[in-house]
């Protein structure tokens, strides 16, 4: 019985951890210095927007999140002039920011974090959350950071960032701490395009989209799709074929079907030579749940033909796929 007992505790204790873990917001090598704080002057604060869409991407669903942090890349050896922080995260229905003073009130949001930060050059810099943020699975949510340390420096950190439209504001002053009750009163307002990425250690849905797509066998007219599917629950994964990216539209689609729960591989036939085509899919779980698409890319090949081949055109003729004519004696 006590074996028994061991087995199911650590059964539960690791589908625990499987549900529960890091959700990446952004990607890529750019940097800023604007978000989440901007060091030039005393106190700055900042807001960016997350949407609902990109936390559901990372596999993100209802739940606390407990853990945030932000990837600094540069001069945090000069942190002692910026490490205070407060950190709010609060639900929203903005997708993005009007202008300047388009600041989400702090009274809506939770102060999940309020202390002294240690950031790490090339690391990513982690902050447990005193109180969870209970993510509500349906809105949208702001990231608020004010940097309260007195103090300046010109060797601006730098931490990774992505493209967001209009998703980001910061503001930042002199002498005075930030007004963290009426925050369009704060001084060198700016809205940007620029954020900063995160990485949230929230609750992950137990419906996993499927991962390692791969193309094998590709010809002027057929392709074989594989994938990996490590959903729990999965009861099916639906696909689309595609010549353009608008998934879950009819124009561009190609093919559309559904593979059973065993299946992972498609296979593709009566394909166009010499077409670039989207390979979506997405899990079906129980109670439901269904993933993001999933999405891999390739291009068929031209037909081969005999040697020689010749072709009769003129000035008028429509040229079949693959074939490219070049007047090489100017005639």
């Amino acid at each position: 019985m006590k074996q028994k007992l061991l087995l199911t505790w650590l059964f539960l204790l690791s589908f625990s951890l499987s549900m529960y873990s890091q959700i990446q917001i952004g990607s890529g090598t750019s940097t800023n210095s604007y978000i989440p704080i901007q060091t030039s002057y005393d106190y700055s604060i900042s807001q960016q927007i997350v949407l609902k869409s990109e936390y559901t991407d990372g596999q993100g669903i209802a739940g606390d999140i407990t853990k945030i942090k932000w990837y600094v890349t540069s001069n945090s050896n000069y942190s002692d002039k910026w490490d205070l922080w407060d950190v709010y995260i609060g639900h929203t229905t903005k997708t993005s920011f009007t202008g300047s003073s388009d600041w989400v009130d702090l009274n809506t949001a939770t102060l999940v974090f309020s202390g002294t930060i240690t950031p790490v050059n090339g690391q990513w810099m982690e902050i447990e959350l005193t109180t969870p943020f209970t993510y509500n699975g349906t809105d949208n949510f702001v990231v608020t950071v004010v940097d309260k340390k007195l103090g300046y420096t010109y060797s601006y950190p730098a931490f990774r960032s992505y493209s967001a439209t209009n998703r980001g504001l910061y503001a930042y002053q002199d002498g005075t701490l930030i007004n963290t009750t009426n925050l369009s009163a704060n001084s060198n307002k700016a809205r940007t395009s620029t954020v900063a990425q995160l990485q949230l250690v929230g609750t992950l849905s137990p419906c996993s989209k499927p991962e390692d797509l791969s193309v094998t066998g590709v010809t002027a007219t057929t392709a074989t799709i594989n994938w990996v599917s490590n959903a729990v629950g999965t009861s099916s994964h639906d696909y689309e074929l595609r010549t353009n990216t608008n998934v879950g539209t009819a124009t561009g689609r190609v093919q559309e079907g559904t593979a059973s729960n065993v299946e992972e591989q498609v296979n593709l036939t009566t394909l166009t030579p010499d077409t670039e085509y989207y390979f979506y899919i997405k899990t079906n779980c129980e109670d439901d749940l269904t993933t993001p698409w999933a999405m891999i890319s390739f291009r068929t090949p031209c037909v081969s033909v005999a040697i020689p081949y010749v072709l009769n055109v003129n000035s008028t003729s429509t040229l079949p796929a693959c074939v490219i004519v070049e007047d090489v004696n100017a005639d």
